[in-house]
């Protein structure tokens, strides 16, 4: 009995190898995380059954490198059951003053984000442009600032300065098929 006390490591010395395990663990997340870089979530946008019938809603998120500089931005539609569907991917830098779609019907953008004087490393100006009428192709739009509050991107509603959670589309039908968007309303 003698010989088996004596063979056991101290407990002392147990705690010292667990933590530097577990520091050692830490440390090889904090690498990991760091090299992979991220996605954040920007906002939802929800619409009413005009305007979703499907009720599904549209995610905007951004790619975020090691260094916390946008790489792209992405937009995912999620469906009621919260199956992702359908997946775009945007460079606002590469595709310079082009846009994105996010809602298409009948062959015509329904809504569309558009980027100007955009940074990778402190984001810029962003439009969400939507249609108001199919007929005559009147469109109406709301002005974003993508900005970056230390390690988390986040978008401003530009009218308020405000940061904004989500967006919610108000349909428009005649004789029950879609003929625009009545409005967005901002979240905060």
């Amino acid at each position: 009995m003698q010989c088996f006390l004596s063979c056991s490591p101290p407990v002392d010395m147990t705690k010292r190898v667990m933590k530097k395990k577990l520091l050692l663990l830490l440390l090889l997340t904090l690498v990991c995380l760091k090299t992979f870089g991220s996605t954040q979530v920007l906002l939802d946008i929800t619409g009413d059954r005009k305007a979703s019938p499907q009720n599904n809603k549209t995610r905007l998120l951004v790619d975020v490198s090691n260094t916390g500089d946008i790489t792209k931005i992405i937009s995912i539609v999620i469906a009621e059951n919260g199956q992702e569907g359908e997946r775009k991917e945007f460079d606002p830098i590469e595709y310079g003053n082009k846009y994105m779609v996010l809602s298409r019907k009948l062959g015509v953008d329904v809504v569309r984000l558009w980027a100007s004087s955009f940074a990778r490393h402190n984001g810029g100006n962003l439009k969400l442009d939507y249609l108001t009428s199919i007929v005559n192709r009147r469109r109406d739009s709301i002005s974003l600032e993508l900005v970056n509050d230390g390690s988390v991107w986040m978008l401003l509603d530009s009218k308020n300065n405000r940061q904004l959670k989500s967006l919610h589309i108000i349909g428009k039908t005649f004789f029950g098929k879609l003929i625009g968007l009545k409005k967005m309303e901002r979240r905060y």
